[in-house]
């Protein structure tokens, strides 16, 4: 079997592949520069061949294109080595005569400073000058540095743009985190069945991401009838090829049965490899099994660990976990200061459950100055995200006149979007608005179903409330029996009000 060389980026090629696996050049492109070539030269091994051959203090336009292909191969042995000083020389004399490879990898080291000092200016130039000679890595890089916003302005549509024309060139990485803008709506319009196209042909050149982004499409039903079997299959091949966020799907398949019978054991070590391998994700769902003995034993140590390794790098679920860990004092010293910090970190991500958690901390001052308007503020994020929980505080808000114009039309609104959702202390609220004429026509019938859908949950103050209106039959026939039991289960947890009218009806 005959190797090539890659005219784009230098790499060596099967002569039975249909592409090079790097850049996506074609197969036949490469064969027939291959044929236009002289034979190569004999590699130079070290810099001081290059230093004393005649063609290096030449003009470059007379040093052949086997002679930059000699240079940048002995460039990219020692990139393969991390020897990044040994191998700026030959990435510069290639790329001074405009090879299109040398430049692109030049531009990589003063992207993350290897071997040079770090100056991003001169990888987004080095990059430029690659990817207008048609460089498909170059392009991927281009997009990388727009979406980032490094040295350029974040700017997601030029990120798009040479993410496609990479794409368009077979490159697998590109084709996958094309993929993913077209999931996203990143810097075009959303568009799932375009999101699906482009992870599958990654998938064909065997992307280990695009595995678990495809897989992800079918657990969701996200441009292809949803299939939960195909998803599982696809997060296995990703996971087999050691894909972190493919192992951590494989283990949420394990955990909730999808495509697969669930097994928690093996939730569990999938969360762990996932982890291991670096994805924030399966950190933040092993933080999650630690805490609550999923899988494995319960170990508040382990679930701290897991929760700040993946907040450290980013990720908003872990953050908040670690807010958790340090209101309650599990697996560190209870904290209310950094629990109010790292709920604050995630919700200015936008987890709605942060948010919510964050509207606590200022409504209670936990960990923070009493604040009712900031409390307002961020459980009305939550509360847009449809979170039910963050949907009644914010009615409590509204009710009362905390940090908000007291409305109590606007609480009505709030309380029945919360208990449409099945919150028992919003079906509890509902019921008081309806009872007193409070955002609401009066209306004691509806008041008492809201009041014993919520005691049904076995919410306290709603036990009691039902109490109330058997006993003075509002909005149901007066029955003091049905009002003593629902006092006293409600006196059980400690209601007050219960207890007090347990005592006014002569009840021990």
């Amino acid at each position: 079997m005959a190797l090539l060389i890659c005219p784009e980026c230098g790499k060596k090629v099967s002569e039975y592949a249909s592409a090079c696996p790097e850049c996506g050049c074609p197969i036949n492109i490469i064969k027939s520069k291959q044929m236009q070539q002289q034979p190569a030269e004999k590699p130079i091994e070290k810099l001081s061949d290059l230093v004393q051959n005649p063609d290096v203090r030449a003009n470059s336009e007379n040093i052949t294109e086997s002679k930059l292909r000699d240079w940048y191969s002995a460039a990219d042995q020692y990139l393969r080595q991390k020897q990044y000083d040994e191998a700026i020389p030959y990435l510069r004399k290639a790329a001074e005569c405009g090879y299109a490879p040398a430049e692109r990898d030049l531009g990589w080291c003063y992207e993350y400073g290897h071997g040079v000092e770090l100056d991003c200016k001169k990888a987004y130039n080095y990059y430029m000058s690659a990817a207008n000679k048609g460089n498909a890595i170059a392009k991927f890089y281009l997009s990388c540095m727009y979406d980032a916003g490094k040295y350029v302005q974040k700017d997601y549509y030029e990120s798009f743009k040479w993410l496609l024309s990479a794409a368009e060139q077979g490159h697998a990485k590109s084709q996958s985190n094309l993929g993913f803008y077209y999931e996203t709506g990143r810097g075009v319009v959303r568009d799932y069945s375009m999101a699906v196209k482009w992870y599958q042909k990654a998938v064909e050149q065997g992307h280990p991401r695009a595995f678990s982004n495809l897989g992800y499409c079918y657990e969701k039903g996200l441009g292809v009838t949803q299939n939960y079997n195909k998803a599982f299959e696809y997060y296995n091949q990703a996971a087999q090829k050691n894909d972190s966020s493919g192992m951590c799907n494989l283990g949420i398949c394990y955990e909730k049965g999808y495509g697969t019978s669930v097994n928690i054991s093996l939730a569990f070590q999938w969360y762990l490899k996932g982890a291991q391998a670096g994805s924030t994700q399966a950190m933040n769902n092993l933080g999650y099994c630690y805490s609550e003995g999923v899988g494995t034993i319960k170990d508040l140590n382990q679930a701290y660990y897991w929760y700040q390794k993946g907040a450290d790098s980013g990720n908003k679920m872990a953050q908040y976990g670690v807010a958790l860990c340090y209101e309650r004092g599990e697996g560190t010293t209870k904290n209310c200061y950094n629990a109010y910090e790292y709920a604050l970190k995630s919700a200015n991500q936008g987890y709605k459950f942060a948010q919510n958690l964050v509207g606590n901390y200022y409504y209670f001052g936990t960990g923070v100055a009493s604040d009712y308007a900031e409390a307002a503020k961020w459980y009305k994020c939550a509360s847009d995200q449809g979170y039910p929980v963050a949907q009644y505080n914010l009615g409590v808000c509204y009710e009362n006149g905390y940090g908000v114009n007291q409305d109590y039309t606007e609480a009505f609104r709030l309380y029945r979007l919360s208990a449409s959702q099945d919150n028992a202390e919003a079906m509890n609220n509902l019921g008081s608005l309806y009872y007193n004429g409070r955002g609401v026509t009066e209306n004691k019938d509806i008041a008492f179903d809201y009041y014993m859908k919520s005691a049904q949950k076995g919410y306290t103050m709603a036990l009691s409330n039902v109490g109330l209106c058997y006993e003075y039959g509002c909005g149901v026939i007066s029955n003091r029996s049905e009002a003593i039991r629902y006092y006293r289960m409600a006196a059980e947890k400690g209601h007050q009000r219960a207890i007090d009218a347990l005592k006014r009806l002569g009840v021990n």
